[in-house]
This record gives C-alpha cells, sequence and structure tokens, in this order.
C-alpha cells in the first residue's frame, strides 16, 4: 500500500504544481494539505481498526501464556488468537 501511494503521488505531484501560478502554487499546495490530512484521517481509523481488534480478542479469554511449540508455530496475527497489537 505505501509503495503503490508513493507511486500515486509521484504520478499526481509535478500535474499539481501549475507553471502559471508561480510563485505561490495554490494548487500544489492545496494537494499536499489535503494529502496530509487524509494521512491523518487515515492513521486514525487504522488505529481504531487496531483497537477494535484487540478488544475482540480479549474478550475470548484466553490464557496469556502459550505453550513452547505454539509459539514456535509460524502463524499470522489472524491465526494466532493470542497475537496484540501495538499502536
Amino acid at each position: 500500500m505505501v509503495f503503490l501511494a508513493y507511486c500515486i503521488g509521484n504520478i499526481i505531484g509535478p500535474h499539481a504544481f501549475i507553471a502559471k501560478e508561480a510563485p505561490q502554487y495554490g494548487t500544489g499546495a492545496k494537494v499536499i494539505l489535503a494529502c496530509g490530512a487524509g494521512q491523518i484521517v487515515i492513521a486514525g481509523l487504522f488505529r481504531w481498526l487496531l483497537v477494535r481488534r484487540n478488544r475482540i480478542r480479549d474478550a475470548m479469554n484466553l490464557p496469556e501464556l502459550a505453550e513452547e511449540d505454539e509459539v514456535l508455530e509460524d502463524l499470522t496475527d489472524f491465526e494466532n488468537l493470542r497475537f496484540r497489537y501495538v499502536y
């Protein structure tokens, strides 16, 4: 996702700075501010999602300590219900 956003930014970026708007580049400034605001909103939504997932897993009342064999298993965060997201 980060790479995709980087590529899209590199495509859109040069088109936001219109030569006839020099030296203020109002459109470019608006695009940069909108992207920054979008990042803040997306980060907030992502934090909300991780808190929600942690609360759902906490409600399952699973024992905190896992067996040694379980720790060594190659599980994803969706498969390992004891996994907690850090935000």
